[in-house]
C-alpha cells in the first residue's frame, strides 16, 4: 500500500505501455487533431488572403469650392476634371475602380483596363466603362450622363443588384438623365460640348431656368436670383455662353425668354417674369 502511495500516476503511465489497440486509437486521434490543425490554418490563411484581396489599394477624396475647377490624375493614368461645387471619393481595388459622386460634375478620361472596370455611382444610378471620355453630373435632384468618346453602360438606382444588365448603353454624342421618377430617353449632344466648362463655356440644352441660374452661380461672385413666380420654373433655355462674360448672358435673357432683369446692387441680379 505504501508503494502505491509513493508512486506518481504520470510516472506509472510512462512506465507501463498501453495495449496495442489503445495505442493505435491514441495515435489516430493525434493524426486527426494534426490534420484539423493544418486544415484550420489553411482556412485561416485563405480567409486572410481573401480579406487582403478585397482591401482598397488607393483612396482619394476630391472636392472643389465655389468658382473653382480642379484636376486630379489617378494612379492608373485616368484624369478627372471637377466642375465647381463638386465632391467625390475615389476607391481603387485590385479588380475594380470606383468613384462615388456626391454632388457636382466630373469629366472622366478613363484609362482602359479590361480586368478592372471603372464605375461611377450617384444617388440616382451608376455608370460603368472600360475606357472612354464622359461626364457625370449629380445636381438639382437628378443625374446626367453625357459621352464624348467610347461607350458606357448605365443603371438606374432601382436596379439594386450589381449583376443585373444595364438599363441602356450610351455611345459618343449621347446623353441621358435619371431622377426619382426613373430614367429618361437618350438625347443627342455634340461630343465637343461634353464638359465644355473646362474650356470656359456653359452649355444648356432645354435646361429649366432655375438650373441654369444655379450653374452660373457656381462661378459668380455676385449671385443671380429668381423671384418666386412659378412661371419662371417652367421656362427652359438652350444655348452656349462664355463663362467670362456673365453680363452678356444676362443681357440676352430678355431676348430669348419672357423675363426682365433687375440690378439690385450688392444683392445681385433679380430675374422676374414679364407680365
Amino acid at each position: 500500500m505504501n508503494g502505491w502511495q509513493a508512486t506518481e500516476a504520470g510516472a506509472l503511465r510512462d512506465a507501463i505501455p498501453l495495449p496495442a489497440s489503445q495505442a493505435a486509437r491514441a495515435q489516430g486521434r493525434r493524426r486527426v487533431l494534426a490534420s484539423l490543425g493544418i486544415a484550420g490554418l489553411m482556412l485561416a490563411l485563405g480567409g486572410g488572403g481573401r480579406w487582403a484581396w478585397q482591401q482598397p489599394t488607393h483612396e482619394l477624396s476630391l472636392a472643389s469650392s465655389h468658382g473653382e475647377m480642379r484636376q486630379a490624375m489617378l494612379p492608373d493614368g485616368s484624369r478627372l476634371d471637377l466642375a465647381a461645387h463638386t465632391s467625390a471619393h475615389v476607391t481603387f481595388y485590385r479588380d475594380r475602380r470606383e468613384v462615388r459622386l456626391d454632388q457636382g460634375e466630373i469629366r472622366f478620361d478613363v484609362h482602359p483596363e479590361t480586368a478592372r472596370p471603372f464605375t461611377v455611382a450617384t444617388a440616382w444610378g451608376r455608370v460603368r466603362v472600360l475606357g472612354t471620355v464622359f461626364t457625370v453630373a449629380a445636381r438639382d435632384g437628378r443625374m446626367r450622363v453625357a459621352v464624348a468618346e467610347g461607350r458606357v453602360a448605365v443603371w438606374g438606382s432601382r436596379q439594386s443588384a450589381a449583376d443585373t444588365p444595364p438599363a441602356l448603353e450610351l455611345g459618343a454624342g449621347q446623353s441621358v438623365q435619371i431622377d426619382a421618377g426613373g430614367m429618361g430617353m437618350p438625347g443627342a449632344i455634340r461630343p465637343d460640348q461634353v464638359g465644355a466648362w473646362r474650356e470656359g463655356w456653359l452649355v444648356f440644352d432645354a435646361e429649366p431656368l432655375p438650373d441654369v441660374v444655379a450653374r452660373w452661380n457656381d462661378y459668380l461672385a455676385t449671385p443671380i436670383r429668381l423671384t418666386d413666380d412659378p412661371g419662371l420654373r417652367r421656362l427652359r433655355l438652350t444655348g452656349s455662353y462664355p463663362m467670362r462674360d456673365a453680363q452678356a448672358f444676362v443681357a440676352s435673357l430678355p431676348q430669348v425668354l419672357p423675363v426682365d432683369v433687375e440690378w439690385q446692387g450688392e444683392e445681385g441680379l433679380l430675374i422676374h417674369a414679364r407680365h
